[in-house]
């Protein structure tokens, strides 16, 4: 008989999603089906290389065999031993949990997260099974809870991916591990239920896509900056044309020459702004002041080129010298 202090506290246990999934199996004599049932005919373990391996989930309730539906799991093996001479294929109706649907908006809102358009958002749905432990290990990585590790025996296998990021749980946002399990284990002790927002980032097709699709156009360029680039190539077109003007030209007269000559004598018959007017011995010199000078040109060491001086280099001192 309770005493007066104590009140007794009823848990409601959400009900499982659920949809009804059809397994065929080709079953024979001896074959290991690899599955252990609960008192209410669920799944809480499928064995490695077996017949229900990759066939069944944890947390799947067996319906049917083969059209008849089994009252417990006596019964459940005895249909499977009846029917393996008469049917070389059984067809086992199971209902299973949904333990992946859409996010909200409005979930997300609760928990002030934004979407991320290289990742894909869900809800994930963990329902408690007797005698099935949890099956996930997780860390911390940059303010966000990453999964490690999923044991493919326990409630998170098939939900939970290696690399997903758990955002909150029953909308509680999370950011360390040790919060993380805390709430999960409240959870599953109180009303055999959680659920997580799960953040996975999407394949690498999905990536290239996205990414082939975002490069399709070139983005636009405003117009200030259009401007710019126009005056910069316009200018660099005007620089490209001009020719600097020759600083010394070779006196004409020098193509003449034989190139075996070391010296020849020449009139200096006039002297104009910033250098002199040349001609040969002999012809008549129009300025009466003009004086017959004898020049000796060597022969120079190298050829002048006309942008030596642009280029910073000194001119030869002995191109020509003058006797006055």
């Amino acid at each position: 008989m309770e005493s007066d202090n104590e009140t007794s506290v009823e848990v409601k246990v959400k009900t499982p999603i659920t949809e009804k999934v059809t397994v065929v199996i080709d079953y024979e004599e001896n074959d290991n089906l690899g599955l252990t049932l609960t008192e209410k005919l669920v799944v809480n373990r499928v064995q490695k290389d077996t017949k229900g391996d990759g066939k069944f989930a944890v947390g799947d309730q067996i319906f049917t065999v083969n059209g008849r539906q089994p009252n417990n799991v006596d019964h459940f093996y005895q249909l499977i031993r009846n029917m393996q001479a008469s049917y070389p294929q059984m067809t086992i109706e199971v209902n299973r949990r949904v333990n992946k649907t859409p996010v909200s908006d409005r979930r997300l809102a609760k928990i002030n997260y934004t979407k991320h358009k290289s990742y894909d958002y869900f809800v994930a749905h963990i329902y408690r099974t007797a005698g099935t432990k949890l099956g996930l290990s997780v860390k911390n990585s940059f303010s966000k809870v990453v999964v490690m590790k999923v044991d493919p025996d326990g409630l998170c296998a098939g939900i939970y991916n290696v690399g997903d990021f758990i955002l909150d749980v029953d909308g509680i946002p999370v950011m360390t591990k040790e919060l993380t399990k805390q709430l999960l284990l409240s959870a599953l002790e109180s009303k055999h239920y959680a659920s997580t927002v799960v953040e996975r980032i999407k394949s690498d097709l999905s990536l290239r896509m996205q990414l082939s699709e975002r490069f399709q156009n070139d983005p636009r360029v405003s117009d200030d900056v259009v401007r710019i680039g126009k005056r910069a190539a316009e200018r660099h077109r005007q620089r490209a044309q001009l020719t600097n003007p020759p600083i010394v030209r070779q006196p004409p007269f020098l193509s003449d020459l034989d190139s075996t000559a070391n010296n020849v004598t020449v009139d200096c018959i006039e002297t104009i702004p910033g250098g002199y007017k040349f001609g040969r011995a002999g012809d008549a010199a129009p300025h009466p002041r003009a004086a017959i000078q004898e020049i000796a040109v060597q022969e120079p060491q190298r050829p002048f080129v006309k942008d030596d001086h642009a280029q910073g280099e000194s001119l030869p001192v002995n191109l020509f010298s003058f006797h006055l």
